[in-house]
């Protein structure tokens, strides 16, 4: 019998600091339900609900409900799978309110406990045709966990009504049809406070990805045309706590920067402490061109071992970075701009395809990526080749797709593409106004005939 193990991989992260490393004992969090509920503590395992058997199932208690749900959670970095059941306590069809995950991973419910909803916390959608609640809390083995604390799962059901009353209606038809999704996410993490140079940043680590195991890289996946991206649901996260209140969580990997710096940082193998000590190796300045000076944030893929890669988060600093020397490639990237009086825009993106560049110690390296940014618009007709092509204006900043109806059977889309001077596209646009975040104004377009008669006017949609 194959046993799941609650384990700590060892994780290296980075500093350059004039320092002897230290170890900080990490101390054991656990989340109230609100903050499960939520996407800023983790992103959590994502599996799609069916009404068929997975293959892998050998054994199960039998079902009370006519049409228990079933689904597999697997991750890309493990063999083994965690097979899962949605069945009813009562049979008579109102409501799914019993989960059973094969937690030792053997392809057997039947030695696993059932899992009831959380009392305090009932069903918080309110569209019609969803259901969505919160199962748990899910202790799962810890026969290797030495770490301190007991780690808490929860699942969050999310059931299409709708979808699931057809089955008694023709449930040979509809047995692979999206019934809804199960996610299962940490409701614990482990904290601590860095201290160097009288500075202190307090870090949590948390199983963003929810495979019962801490330390685990963002790795990019590459498909077979050079394509790179990372999932949500993958890979760990480390959440760093900014003026008191806790930031966006970012990829846990090799290094973390604390503005600037690069610490290297060691998870011990009871998962009882990081290990945090200068990065031992020299680091080479990379200067971001033409306009470095408005790039905020910058995410790099990283090779850290011959073929081996992984994302990182950068600290910029006036238009500069310092890295190891080795092999990269654009990732992530966002770009602000003050345009009084509406505020600060930023624009953030990234890159699709692994651009390989190299880095060396000691000599000039520069990386393109931001402003000017460039928006190419393409204008075409349903069913004809596209019409024209050029620049669109600053209100378009944003991936479009607009739909502009300009007879009764004829249909022009207009689609507009956000590009740096790298070749990263941009997607995601956000407005700094003195009162929060707001999203810039819809962009809005115009339609001309040569002479300069206006034909039609409108907004596109950000998308």
């Amino acid at each position: 019998m194959r046993k799941t193990m609650l384990v700590c991989g060892l994780v290296f992260l980075a500093i350059p600091v004039l320092v002897t490393a230290k170890d900080f004992p990490l101390e054991f969090k656990t989340l109230n339900v609100e903050e499960v509920k939520g996407y800023q503590w983790s992103y959590g395992a994502v599996q799609m609900i069916v009404a068929a058997k997975p293959a892998a199932l050998r054994k199960e208690p039998k079902p009370v409900s006519a049409h228990p749900l079933y689904g597999e959670f697997k991750w890309p970095m493990d063999k083994a799978s965690m097979l899962f059941r949605i069945d009813e306590s009562k049979g008579d069809g109102k409501g799914y309110d019993q989960l059973i995950l094969d937690l030792n991973q053997n392809g057997d419910l039947a030695d696993d406990p059932v899992i009831s909803p959380t009392a305090d916390v009932k069903p918080w959608s309110t569209f019609r045709g969803q259901e969505v609640g919160l199962f748990g809390p899910i202790e799962p083995p810890a026969s290797k966990w030495n770490g301190p604390g007991k780690p808490i799962y929860y699942g969050i059901l999310d059931l299409r009504t709708n979808a699931i009353s057809k089955l008694g209606k023709g449930a040979t038809a509809t047995r692979n049809d999206y019934l809804g999704n199960l996610r299962l996410r940490a409701g614990y993490c482990l904290e601590t406070t860095l201290e160097f140079d009288g500075r202190k940043q307090k870090v949590a680590l948390i199983d963003n990805d929810a495979n019962l195991r801490l330390g685990d890289l963002c790795r990019p996946r590459i498909t077979g045309d050079g394509q790179w991206y990372l999932l949500a649901a993958e890979g760990d996260r480390l959440l760093l706590e900014k003026d008191g209140t806790n930031g966006r969580p970012q990829c846990f990997s090799q290094m973390l920067y604390l503005d600037t710096v690069p610490y290297k940082v060691a998870l011990a193998a009871d998962c009882g402490s990081l290990q945090v000590e200068p990065w031992p190796e020299p680091l080479a300045e990379v200067s971001l061109q033409p306009r470095g000076d408005q790039v905020r944030h910058l995410g790099l893929g990283w090779e850290s071992l011959k073929d081996q890669w992984q994302f990182i988060e950068v600290g910029v600093a006036r238009g500069k970075i310092k890295v190891p020397p080795g092999n990269y490639g654009l990732w992530a990237v966002s770009v602000s701009a003050r345009t009084p009086p509406a505020g600060e825009v930023t624009a953030s993106g990234g890159m699709n395809r692994k651009n390989v560049f190299s880095v060396a110690a000691g000599q000039a390296n520069t990386l393109r990526c931001g402003a000017p940014l460039e928006i190419n618009v393409t204008t075409e007709r349903q069913g004809r080749s596209p019409a024209s092509s050029g620049e669109g204006f600053w209100a378009s900043l944003g991936n479009w797709f607009g739909n502009l109806a300009s007879s009764e059977s004829d249909e022009l889309r207009i689609q507009a593409e956000v590009v740096g001077a790298g070749g990263e596209t941009y997607s995601s646009f956000a407005l700094t106004r003195e009162h929060g975040l707001a999203q810039p104004a819809k962009p809005v377009f115009t339609i001309a005939t040569a002479d300069g008669k206006e034909v039609a006017s409108g907004n596109l949609e950000y998308g």
